[in-house]
Order: C-alpha cells, then sequence, then structure tokens
C-alpha cells in the first residue's frame, strides 16, 4: 500500500495496443533543410495513441534502499557560482564554462574511471520565452538500444544525435582513439529563487522495476512507455537549485539500465514560485 503522504500524479502512456515500433510527433532528427515536408511526414508517420494512468510518487529521500549503482539516479550538492543563468545555455560564455566545470566534478567523482566527457546543448525551461516543463510526458532523451540508433543513423545521416555529433570528435583527440561510448547521464538543477520546486518535480522510474518490452521506440531515436503495475516512481520532494538530479539516460551495454522520466504533475501551493530549470545529457568515454 502507498504511504499516505506520498502524492499523486497523472502521466500520459504509449496505449498498450501500440506496436513495438511507433513514430511519434516530429523529431529533432527530421529538422533539416535537406528534408521536404513531405518527407518528413513520412518518415514520422502517424503518431501513436496515448493513454493516462494515475501513479503514486515516492520520495527518494526517504527511501533508504535506492543506490545509484543499482537505481540509476541521484542527487547531488551543487551550490553553483552562477549569477546569470540566461547565459549559461550559450556556449563560450563565462557562465556556460563554470557551470559545465562543476558539473563535470560531479560526474568524475561518481565515475572516476571516465576517460573524456562529451557534453550536449544546455537547455533551460520554464523561464520567460523558455519551454515549459514535460510535465507528465514519460521519455527517455535517447532509446536505450543504442546499436539501433546507429542503424538508423546509418539510414539517415542528415539528423542530429549527441551519438553521431560527439564520438568523432571525442575520439579525434590524441589517446582517445579506443575508447568507447558506456554511459549518458543526464543533468537536471531548479534554478527556482524563492522556493523548492512544488508543482512539476522531475519524476524518474527506477530501472530495475521497468516490465520488459514497455519501452516504445520513436523516430528521433527517443523512447517513450507504455504502463505496467510493476513501474515504480521517485522524485526528490522540494528539490532546492543547490541540489542536481542525476539520472541514466543510456547504458550501451545494458539497454535496460536507464531512466524513463518527466515532470510531475502536481497542484502549486498560492504563492509558490514555478518551476524553472536547467538539463543537459553528456556522454562518458572509457
Amino acid at each position: 500500500m502507498a504511504d499516505a503522504a506520498s502524492p499523486l500524479t497523472t502521466l500520459n502512456y504509449v496505449k498498450a495496443s501500440t506496436a513495438t515500433t511507433a513514430f511519434l510527433g516530429l523529431p529533432r532528427l527530421c529538422q533539416s533543410p535537406s528534408l521536404s515536408v513531405r518527407q518528413m511526414k513520412a518518415l514520422v508517420g502517424i503518431g501513436a495513441a496515448t493513454e493516462s494512468h494515475p501513479v503514486t510518487l515516492h520520495d527518494a529521500r526517504s527511501d533508504s534502499s535506492l543506490r545509484y549503482e543499482t537505481c540509476g539516479f541521484k542527487l547531488e550538492p551543487l551550490s553553483s557560482g552562477v549569477v546569470d543563468w540566461s547565459q549559461v545555455a550559450k556556449r563560450g560564455t563565462p557562465e556556460h564554462t563554470l557551470y559545465k566545470a562543476e558539473l563535470e566534478a560531479i560526474v568524475r567523482r561518481l565515475h572516476p574511471d571516465a576517460k573524456a566527457l562529451a557534453w550536449s546543448t544546455f537547455l533551460l525551461r520554464g523561464g520567460p520565452g523558455e519551454n515549459g516543463p514535460a510535465a507528465g510526458a514519460i521519455h527517455l532523451d535517447w532509446y536505450p538500444d543504442v546499436a539501433a540508433c546507429k542503424e538508423f543513423l546509418s539510414e539517415h545521416p542528415e539528423g542530429y544525435h549527441d551519438l553521431k555529433d560527439t564520438a568523432a570528435q571525442v575520439k579525434s583527440q590524441p589517446g582517445n582513439e579506443n575508447l568507447e561510448l558506456k554511459v549518458v547521464l543526464g543533468l537536471w538543477k531548479p534554478r527556482n529563487e524563492s522556493n523548492p520546486v512544488k508543482e512539476a518535480p522531475l519524476i524518474e522510474q527506477c530501472f530495475n522495476v521497468n516490465a520488459e518490452g514497455t519501452s516504445v521506440p520513436v523516430a528521433n531515436l527517443a523512447a517513450n512507455l507504455k504502463h505496467s503495475e510493476r513501474q515504480k516512481w521517485y522524485y526528490f520532494k522540494d528539490q532546492t537549485r543547490d541540489e542536481v538530479f542525476v539520472f541514466r539516460h543510456a547504458t550501451i551495454e545494458q539497454p535496460s539500465f536507464a531512466n524513463f522520466h518527466c515532470g510531475g504533475v502536481l497542484p502549486l501551493p498560492a504563492g509558490m514560485e514555478k518551476r524553472s530549470s536547467v538539463e543537459t545529457r553528456v556522454m562518458l568515454y572509457f
């Protein structure tokens, strides 16, 4: 039975009857000037139907059994020196350089054997002119079977994907020729000034309760999810701007070791600041 204090939220899943391969929405992969609108529609296909299910959110702060090595996610302290967060997403700015260095220290503490790191873009959400949280929209940024990603990219070389766009850069550096991508992490931090996150906390599915066969690949090389009673969802209650949520997008040698995630859908207490955040992905080479 769920703890009476555990909040409920409603999440959007791919409909149970959906085939194991589905193309959902207009993917980033297709946003290329070399593709016509007709070609894009042919590649994307028809969006799969979704269905909503209520789920219980468990507070990871109060579960001492969770271990980063087995569940895939962890909360790390970070009192950032960044002042102007609007500049973090701009490569080459002092804020971008500083925040990346702060995150790198966390990643190397968790994965001391990593030989090289490759960073994706930094995405700001929730502020003026920014996208809102992906509330209730379960996803993985990467489809967890990287071999399938490589096959798809070989057929659509004009597409964008971290795997293609960073691997060559890493391996071109002296001494990196034999390194291999092993892990892809997500790093998510609130930017709220006045209060912890209340209405849209980042929530994660513990990978070891994944029901086999519930992952649905999509055309942008991400993945969506079908509902299963075996799934268990966690969040860190009242996450603050001084904490970073670390989680797994992909584990190359163990595709099931990945945390499906989204923003939870909870009420915002009166007078509280809405969620704003900064997120990125980092690829670990060993």
